[in-house]
């Protein structure tokens, strides 16, 4: 149940681990009976999803800059000069031996994170002049040579990357309104599924009934103009089961469909990951096209919601491929990350627009490296303003359990406003458990409970057959990649009925309304529970 008013986090260092009397008192609340806001006829859905808690945002920005401000060193009108500031580190021990380390006129790529005195803003026309006015400090770099070459400047946050020698990151370092310059090293991401099994033959997939979908779809919620977002390894845009809802089909390729490695004009998967995880939030068969079941025989689907493999089955995707092969393992890079989710807060490039998705589903983890900020990186400002933006980021938890803390980053993060929602797997239909692989709390980033919650981690596998043919290969896949889409699905469940509910305020209704697993309570193994969906 949500209810008109956030429950307190009471002072706790970590307000994740805080229980409102309401989440843990067995009420359940059908989507249908949410609270509705007024929408004035001039604002938008999502403007106004972001005007909805700005009241709270501001309140914690008033004290959460200053203390950012302390914690990195910076300075504060009035405050002591930076150079008294004596533990600052610009530059990472880590990067600094890399690049000392480089030959004679060799370079490294690396971000730049500059200083903003301005709050962030939810608005891109802001976001770029935020970004505009702090990254004016490059100009006293000095022109571009042998040891400095900037390659691309970010608005999502102010942020650039460049290529630098020894003496290029020595200068960019001496510069003032330089936060702090790290490497766009390659990205070691936590991806593979657990394994598989074989399936027995079924139209709609038992992860759906386990988690009451297909009972909202009864009653007419399937995620009808919403748009799920999957940062990812691509999707296979040609497969039957989420071809059709493609949104580059009605809307201009770029603002659908965001490739910063291979360039590809249209969705591919050259991994495969990425089109499982779309099947798993919104995979469903037209009306009219054919699935091919294991055995030989064959099932035409007579309505959207027929032959079903995702939580919202009617909502429109869009997907970025921010991970691919780099000889034998898949990685991708910070400078990959931030460009996805610049381009989601505003895919086809034209402010005015209104066409930011309404989830994005991020299925995959970055294993630790000597140089990821496991808790304050720069990924994670950019996840704050696309939030705040009004579109909700859900992570899965990683196939990386059952010890404890072994939850995946970057959904480790403990947040008090669920911007870094983690979701682990269970097992079993009738009697569910938290399955072994699936990450494990607490945080280690303020000691919070993750994941959130959980949701099956096992689900069917489809593959392309032909136009308008899908295949259902006999075999399942696990982990908590699949667990999370279905997650992100039923957000967009909930942001179809409730049109002007924030991010943090979706999520709550998924920790709220969860069933318990295990032990009574949240826990650290299982969250607030096993999601369900109540129609």
């Amino acid at each position: 149940m949500i209810p008109e008013e956030e429950p307190k986090c009471n002072g706790r260092l970590s307000p994740n681990r805080v229980v409102g009397d309401l989440v843990r008192a067995g009420l359940r609340t059908p989507l249908r009976q949410l609270p509705s806001d007024h929408i004035a006829a001039r604002v938008s859905p999502r403007m106004l999803r972001a005007m909805n808690s700005a009241t709270r945002r501001a309140a914690a920005m008033r004290i959460g800059w200053r203390v950012a401000l302390i914690l990195f060193g910076l300075v504060l009108p009035g405050s002591a000069p930076r150079a008294e500031a004596q533990d600052v580190q610009i530059v990472s021990s880590e990067l600094q031996a890399a690049v000392q380390a480089l030959r004679p006129g060799a370079t490294l790529p690396v971000v730049i994170e500059f200083e903003s005195f301005e709050a962030p803003s939810h608005a891109v026309p802001e976001l770029i002049s935020r970004a505009s006015r702090a990254l004016l400090v490059l100009d006293a770099v000095g022109p571009a040579d042998n040891d400095l070459r900037v390659r691309e400047r970010f608005w999502v946050v102010p942020a650039a990357t460049a290529d630098v020698t020894a003496a290029g990151l020595a200068r960019l370092a001496a510069t003032a309104g330089v936060k702090r310059i790290v490497s766009d090293e390659l990205l070691p991401v936590i991806l593979d599924p657990v394994g598989q099994s074989f399936a027995a033959p079924a139209f709609t997939s038992d992860a759906m009934r386990t988690i009451g979908a297909d009972a909202a779809w009864d009653a007419g919620i399937t995620g009808s103009g919403m748009t799920v977002a999957f940062f990812d390894s691509g999707v296979d845009g040609d497969n039957a089961m989420i071809s059709r809802r493609w949104r580059g089909r009605s809307t201009a390729v770029r603002s659908s469909w965001f490739d910063p490695f291979r360039r590809a004009s249209l969705p591919q998967d050259l991994i495969g990951h990425g089109t499982q995880v779309a099947l798993a939030a919104v995979g469903a068969l037209s009306a009219g096209d054919t699935l091919e079941m294991a055995d030989g025989s064959t099932i035409v689907a007579t309505s959207n919601t027929d032959v079903v493999t995702g939580t919202a089955p009617e909502a429109e995707w869009i997907a970025a491929r921010v991970f691919d092969n780099f000889g034998s393992g898949v990685f991708s890079r910070r400078s990959v990350l931030l460009q996805a989710f610049q381009w989601a807060m505003d895919p086809d490039g034209n402010p005015a627009t209104d066409d930011a998705p309404d989830v994005i589903n991020n299925s995959w983890g970055i294993l630790p490296v000597s140089g990821f900020d496991l808790c304050t990186d720069i990924v994670y400002d950019a996840i704050d303003v696309a939030e705040a933006a009004g579109i909700a980021v859900l992570f899965s938890s990683g196939n990386t359990g059952p010890a404890s803390g072994s939850v995946a980053f970057p959904a480790a993060r403990d947040d008090a406003n669920l911007r870094n929602f983690a979701v682990g797997a269970t097992t079993g239909t009738t009697t569910i458990a938290v399955a072994d692989f699936s990450g494990r709390g607490p945080s280690p980033c303020g000691g919070g409970i993750k994941p959130e919650i959980v949701a099956p981690g096992r689900v069917p596998q489809v593959v392309y057959a032909g136009p308008g043919r899908a295949r259902l290969t006999g075999l399942t896949v696990e982990g908590t990649s699949f667990s999370v889409a279905e997650a992100s699905g039923a957000v967009a469940l909930i942001r179809q009925v409730q049109g002007s509910i924030g991010p943090e305020q979706a999520k709550r209704f998924l920790t709220d309304n969860a069933v318990d697993v295990g032990l009574p309570g949240p826990d650290d193994d299982s969250g607030f529970g096993l999601l369900d969906v109540p129609a």
